[in-house]
């Protein structure tokens, strides 16, 4: 499908707020009040034409195709949106059709990586304030992905990367320092679920994707991980699961930038079991990594399979040898991941 441009921003972006979802499941709006095809309406321009936006401003710079019918009516925001796995499921949503919103604390930075499609605001999940500013800029938003993380090994690299005794001493601290992951992995958690229920989206959203780790239910690999990021990974879960919000916690394996760009994925060559099912001891699967492609395509099906709703799944995927694997129904999937 051609995608045409915009020539100025948005501010806003979305329809106006639709009637809550179900508890359980994602209830896609009618085909009808989506008008699969129709062109956006037209951009307001704003005063400030910096190319960046504020705290303020969703800027979607291309129109979309129409989405999908299983994920009509779906209007999507991804915490974290300009990281690795944020941004596989911005690039996912946007190939499907679904109108994406990308929170992100650099807005450049995300739209230099970002589809066109997508739009962006500013926010800083460590900070309340600016994510619900930012959760109020994103607009009429009804389903979320949290991708954010703190990703103590990246950091650890970047700062002993920066030279000199001053730079290693920084990385060290920020890889051991319990509390740096704390501020992103279980803060951030709580300050999403509050602003969603100041702004008064709580009943709105359908469903909240927390991606978190496999690891995370094991206390020997919370205690060797650095920055105990497991751990509050864990903790974060816990809130997730606690806050009455429709929810679907997925535990990827180690995690590949290969497939980027690459025909989806699907279900294909997917392990997938319930909480602890993955790992080393007796009755467990083998341990392996998975594409963040293919983890963005398990978030979106978490949005929409109702068999995804309030359960804990663990993921890897298989190394395929002999040709194209079998995709396995995303229903048949979640269903069999037993809690």
């Amino acid at each position: 499908m051609q995608i045409s441009s915009f020539t100025s921003r948005v501010r806003g972006g979305f329809p106006p707020p639709q009637a809550p979802a179900a508890a359980r499941g994602f209830s896609p709006l009618p085909r009808a009040a989506t008008r699969p095809g129709q062109a956006p309406a037209a951009p307001r321009a704003t005063a400030n034409d910096s190319g960046l936006p504020s705290d303020a401003e969703v800027i979607p710079l291309a129109a979309l195709p129409p989405a999908s019918s299983a994920h009509a009516g779906l209007r999507l925001l991804v915490v974290g949106g300009s990281g690795g796995t944020g941004a596989a499921v911005c690039a996912a949503a946007a190939a499907e059709g679904i109108p994406v919103t990308a929170l992100a604390r650099d807005p450049a930075a995300a739209r230099a990586v970002l589809p066109m499609s997508v739009g962006v605001v500013k926010g800083d999940v460590t900070r309340y304030a600016s994510l619900l500013a930012a959760f109020q800029a994103a607009g009429d938003f009804n389903a979320v992905v949290w991708a954010a993380g703190s990703n103590s090994l990246s950091s650890f690299r970047k700062g002993a990367q920066a030279g000199g005794p001053a730079g290693l001493a920084r990385a060290l601290a920020t890889a051991a320092n319990p509390l740096a992951a704390r501020a992103v992995e279980l803060a951030g958690v709580e300050n999403a679920l509050a602003a969603l229920r100041e702004t008064g989206r709580a009943g709105e959203v359908g469903r909240f994707v927390l991606v978190s780790s496999i690891g995370a239910d094991d206390p020997l690999a919370q205690a060797v991980f650095p920055g105990g990021v497991l751990f509050w990974k864990k903790r974060a879960e816990e809130v997730v699961q606690r806050a009455g919000v429709p929810y679907t916690i997925i535990r990827p394996g180690g995690l590949k930038n290969s497939g980027t760009g690459a025909p989806s994925l699907g279900s294909a060559g997917l392990v997938m079991t319930g909480p602890d099912g993955i790992g080393f001891g007796k009755g467990r699967a083998r341990p392996g990594a998975i594409p963040r492609a293919q983890v963005a395509e398990v978030c979106l099906a978490a949005l929409v399979t109702a068999e995804a709703a309030g359960k804990v799944v663990e993921v890897v995927s298989e190394k395929n040898e002999g040709g194209a694997a079998t995709r396995t129904p995303w229903a048949d999937l979640f269903g069999a991941a037993t809690q």
